[in-house]
């Protein structure tokens, strides 16, 4: 079954475009993002030298807060991907990677975010992994770390790879989604790199002349 106001709240907020934290080539979105701390840890991290993370600044922060990219789908059309990364988590958060292909009409082709296999906090380093289809029309893919709670998740080590057919799917989803809206996915397209980067968080700053 699909987690219904983390699937509901996630399309709202990247639809509504999201906003950079201090972790370069990353961004946040969520209900209410400010409520929550991004940043880079460089005190713990499953391995290299820092990892993400995110931690709830109140003392009841509202559902639910993301770390997340969104690349172009064009070198992963008519693949089938994993998502794959090292998750950890304080006692009482919900941690868990997401992912989401979305459709040149702005509808979801396929998405998991893990809402009927993930356990809560604490918990160390832990392997997670999503494998959805990125077929036609895909336009973007979107991923991170979804955290839900008052604590700390983070993130590290993360891999995108095309796998072979014969690799389960994850998808949560029946059939794709109704059409959304066009002119965001046409507009974040534009704006979106055509593979992930500092997926392993050991990148300090942007390059000079990158958006």
């Amino acid at each position: 079954m699909i987690d219904k106001l983390a699937f509901s709240a996630l399309f709202i907020c990247l639809a509504a475009g999201a906003q950079t934290p201090p972790i370069p080539e990353w961004h946040r979105a969520g209900l209410k993002p400010e409520a929550y701390e991004f940043n880079l840890d460089r005190d713990t991290f499953h391995s290299g030298h820092a990892s993400a993370m995110i931690r709830c600044r109140e003392r009841h922060c509202p559902p639910f807060a993301t770390l997340m990219q969104t690349i172009q789908s064009d070198e992963y059309q008519g693949r089938r991907v994993r998502l794959s990364g090292w998750v950890k988590a304080t006692k009482g958060v919900s941690a868990r990677l997401w992912m989401r292909v979305d459709g040149e009409d702005g509808g979801l082709l396929t998405f998991d975010n893990m809402g009927h296999r993930y356990k809560n906090g604490p918990f160390e380093w832990t392997r997670q992994e999503i494998v959805l289809d990125v077929m036609p029309p895909a336009a973007l893919i979107n991923y991170g770390l979804l955290v839900d709670g008052g604590g700390t998740g983070w993130v590290d080590d993360l891999v995108l790879e095309v796998v072979e057919p014969k690799v389960k799917s994850t998808n949560m989803m029946q059939g794709p989604g109704p059409e959304g809206n066009r002119q965001w996915v046409r507009k974040t397209y534009n704006a979106s790199k055509p593979r992930p980067v500092n997926l392993d968080f050991e990148q300090v700053s942007v390059p000079e002349g990158r958006p």
